[in-house]
């Protein structure tokens, strides 16, 4: 229990999960792993759904993840930020420059702070990381999609879930997680169900009218 964190007495994970954290390196050694814009209570002023933003609004909104509904490898972005001028409102009314905003736009993952049980979705380069969506952002950006496949994977929600039993995944959690090199190919076989999964996920938002990414059938 020594190799792993703030020592966590977790003897039921079995040895060979255990030997993880000795052999392999860390998600935090391969990516970095961010925690969320705080509007700091102005959540009312700053904050909508996406169809309450007017269409004309010239852009003044950005995409807004925050922990969503707790669905694994794509979760319809459907909160906006009021963000013009590079967030100028938000910054005059928070305490301080907004948290971690060098990875804001940033394509990467993001993982629910509060939940059940862990999970990991795609993160676009249009949008910002709000409350209780942890961002992480692998070293290499080709990383993104095989990476959010093992996240997902048994081996990490167990090993995770037994290291926060609560309802919370914090930064820390995450910095945690062993990190296991795949051989090339096996990172693609992991790339391309992962692929598989994000377009099923994105195939049933679209044909919930509540999500932006409805189609209406004709």
């Amino acid at each position: 229990f020594l190799e792993i964190d703030r020592t966590p007495f977790v003897y039921y994970l079995g040895q060979d999960i255990l030997e993880l954290f000795r052999k392999e390196k860390k998600l935090s050694d391969e990516a970095s792993i961010k925690t969320w814009l705080d509007t700091q209570g102005n959540d009312d002023e700053f904050i909508r759904r996406w169809w309450e933003v007017p269409e004309d609004s010239n852009n003044k909104w950005a995409k807004l993840v925050t922990g969503g509904e707790g669905n694994p490898y794509y979760e319809s972005i459907v909160n906006r930020i009021l963000w013009t001028n590079n967030g100028r409102e938000v910054r005059e009314a928070i305490d301080g420059s907004p948290r971690n905003e060098d990875w804001y736009f940033t394509e990467g993952i993001s993982y629910r702070y509060f939940g059940k049980e862990f999970c990991a979705r795609y993160m676009p380069d249009d949008a910002i990381f709000g409350k209780s969506a942890i961002g992480v952002f692998p070293e290499e950006s080709k990383d993104i999609i095989w990476l959010i496949g093992y996240l997902n994977s048994t081996l990490v929600r167990h090993t995770i879930n037994s290291l926060s039993p609560g309802l919370r995944f914090e930064q820390g959690d995450g910095k945690r997680i062993p990190y296991i090199d795949f051989e090339t190919e096996r990172e693609e076989e992991i790339e391309d169900y992962t692929n598989k999964q994000i377009e099923a996920r994105k195939s049933i938002v679209e044909i919930d009218e509540t999500k932006p990414l409805f189609k209406p059938i004709n």
